[in-house]
């Protein structure tokens, strides 16, 4: 079977049909030789990840001319008689062409297929009353939707502050929502706590056992410029922590400051700032179901993105880069969400959209959950108001949520 694909600039839309379906040949009809050459490349890269080699063809055509288009149409239907043309994405003249095409042929010995990626509907037509309707969505993991787009995926293998895969079983699904308990009760003193630990873990002493971090407590109030224990060590916070098991021992002797830790994944969750709610959002999105079936077919956290796809091996992460908090995928639809466990400028903001539509297109749901805006002042009316306007759903109301209402919300993102 061959599959004729209008080339379109939103990539999820020239890949759909091949992915269900996987036909032994693909036709790329554009104007860009280059440009179709380029996406080629990345979606053989894709289809090799899967053990799959379709043939790929590259065709130029003048996409201002709808006669030029139609005869390059008829031309494609007689060499390749088995041939689908897939009208999912493509410039409108290509599809007008398909349209003269169809009524050329009189509706006989045509086949015509759309994918409708939202709802996961694929419809098909082969002639004459023959419609043919599915409901199958094609599905991409995180890292497929990056490449698709021309960038990478780059992990903490590679550099220090790249992407780190979580082992999520049932023990550390306990461990990040107890930790969650502890944090949504109060973001800010959270945020505070962790960073004292998190400076603590750097002034560390010696090489001794990784789960246990000490450290001079005048060293670590220097670092801090603050002026004695009790204005960085929140008993509440660290009460809390030792309650859950998350953290097994705190104390100072000595004039030193000591803290032990359950495991090395819950000691990168507690040393890190904004990982427990990015987690806890991660958590959630593993956790969905409707009916049974996974919401989301995969899902990643501190996703650090390479936009050309090629890591420098002098510049070792240098180049433009970019991390998304959570990113999952629903088929191919990707949804991008940015944690924020205290305040947000509105340029960040305009990063966060930019960064979604670079790596999803139109098709990018965009979300942002922070925990520290107040929508009743004008600062916070107005960041509503320039979210509304980039298609960001903002989510203000997390800490307070139960762990069912916490489902339900990400369901539906």
């Amino acid at each position: 079977m061959t599959y004729i694909e209008f080339f379109d600039r939103e990539a999820a839309e020239n890949l759909c049909a091949a992915l269900l379906d996987r036909p032994e040949h693909i036709v790329f009809l554009g104007d860009s030789r280059k440009r179709l050459e380029h996406h080629a490349a990345l979606y053989r890269d894709i289809f090799a990840r899967r053990g799959y080699a379709p043939r790929i063809t590259c065709r130029t055509v003048n996409k201002n001319k709808v006669e030029d288009i139609l005869a390059v149409l008829r031309g494609l239907r007689e060499e390749f008689p088995d041939c689908v043309f897939d009208a999912t994405g493509g410039e409108d003249l290509c599809l007008m062409a398909l349209g003269m095409l169809y009524s050329e042929c009189g509706g006989e010995n045509i086949a015509i297929q759309r994918t409708n990626l939202a709802s996961g509907t694929v419809q098909r037509y082969t002639g004459g009353e023959n419609w043919e309707s599915r409901r199958e969505s094609p599905a991409l993991t995180v890292e497929e939707n990056v490449r698709m787009f021309g960038g990478r995926v780059i992990y903490d293998s590679e550099i220090p502050l790249g992407t780190h895969v979580w082992e999520t079983d049932a023990d550390f699904a306990a461990d990040i929502k107890a930790i969650w308990e502890v944090c949504r009760r109060d973001p800010k003193a959270w945020n505070r706590q962790v960073k004292v630990l998190e400076t603590l873990e750097r002034q560390r002493d010696g090489d001794g056992d990784p789960l246990c971090s000490r450290a001079g407590a005048e060293r670590l109030l220097t670092v801090l410029n603050r002026p004695d224990l009790d204005s960085i060590v929140d008993a509440d916070i660290l009460t809390g922590l030792i309650r859950c098991g998350a953290v097994t021992d705190f104390g100072e002797a000595d004039g030193t400051l000591r803290i032990s830790y359950k495991n090395d994944r819950v000691k990168r969750c507690l040393t890190k700032a904004g990982l427990a709610l990015e987690l806890r959002v991660f958590l959630a999105l593993k956790e969905a179901e409707h009916s049974g079936v996974p919401v989301y077919n995969d899902v990643m956290t501190g996703v650090c993105i390479d936009w050309d796809g090629v890591l420098d091996s002098e510049l070792r992460g240098n180049g433009p880069q970019n991390e998304i908090d959570v990113l999952a995928m629903r088929g191919m639809v990707p949804v991008f969400i940015s944690c924020k466990n205290g305040m947000v400028e509105t340029e960040e903001l305009y990063k966060f959209s930019s960064v979604a539509e670079n790596f999803g297109g139109k098709y990018a749901r965009k979300v942002l959950i922070v925990n520290g805006l107040d929508t009743d002042t004008a600062f916070g009316r107005a960041f509503l108001g320039r979210a509304e306007e980039l298609s960001v759903r903002v989510v203000t109301d997390f800490p307070s949520r139960s762990g069912e209402d916490i489902l339900r919300l990400v369901k539906n993102f």
